[in-house]
């Protein structure tokens, strides 16, 4: 059961900002995947870009407030991008055996 104190902790730590910074890498973070998908090295470009990205997620997560739930955020959309194709393998894999 949650009382009132870990639901504010919760609320404190996670917020409207971070699901708004997620959704926004995420849908950033697939795009470039998809557009770049049939072109291995047109994937490169972005390789830059997400590092900084990346950068900038672990600095804000560092934060107090609202940037930390950005930063964390941030972190969670960086880290579907890579995890989507592995479960999407996954699934397959056990499927077709």
């Amino acid at each position: 059961m949650i009382d009132s104190s870990s639901a504010r902790a919760v609320s404190q730590r996670y917020g409207a900002a971070g699901f708004a910074a997620a959704t926004a890498n995420t849908f950033l973070g697939h795009l470039a995947a998809w557009v770049s998908f049939p072109y291995f090295l047109l994937y490169l470009l972005f390789v830059p870009f997400i590092l900084i990205d990346l950068v900038a997620a672990a600095i804000l997560v560092t934060r107090p407030g609202t940037m930390a739930q950005v930063g964390r955020g941030m972190l969670i959309g960086l880290l579907s991008v890579p995890l989507s194709p592995l479960l999407i393998w996954g699934v397959y894999l056990a499927a077709a055996s």
